[in-house]
């Protein structure tokens, strides 16, 4: 068993920037890139636990555990599928600050620990192309009712005959 005081690793991760609504329905990948690096030398880290917290909850807690992790290894966990919570994001009539933490801890104690920033975007607005070009096609046809209605009243518009004396 090791020592958690002497053991030292880093959490290496890639997050989106930016969350919206039609990123829950499109299964947009959210957590890009996870990897645990171990930066004792000489030091196994035995039965760690990975955390993924959210706050505000715009996400499903996760965790992951790992039998092991060799002296200065880098260890890339591929299982990044993080469920967000739709409920939330489908409310949000304003956008947020938002983060999310991962903890990597062992026998209870956190032995590394990263924060990032998320900006959570109300249910109507995109991120635009220089962070979610894919989800364009989200916001290119509206299915908001108001759209119903006034394609509806210029269909009416255009059957409805002219008054023109020509």
């Amino acid at each position: 068993m090791t020592e958690n005081k002497a053991a030292q690793a880093t959490i290496h991760s890639e997050t989106a920037a930016k969350l919206n609504f039609a990123c829950h329905q499109s299964a947009f990948g959210f957590l890009r890139d996870l990897q645990i690096e171990n930066k004792s030398p000489g030091i196994r880290l035995d039965d760690v636990l990975i955390t993924l917290t959210s706050n505000p909850a715009f996400l499903k807690p996760k965790s992951w555990r790992l039998d092991r992790i060799a002296p200065e290894e880098i260890l890339l966990i591929k299982d990044r599928n993080v469920e967000l919570d739709g409920g939330f994001l489908l409310n949000l009539a304003d956008s947020m600050r938002g983060s999310i933490t991962i903890g990597l801890e062992q026998d209870g104690v956190v032995i590394a620990e990263e924060t990032k920033s998320v900006e959570l975007l109300a249910y109507n607005e995109w991120g635009g192309a220089g962070y979610m070009p894919e989800l364009l096609a989200a916001f290119s046809m509206p299915n908001d009712p108001a759209v119903d209605r006034v394609l509806r009243d210029e269909r009416i518009d255009e059957k409805s005959p002219s008054t023109s004396p020509l």
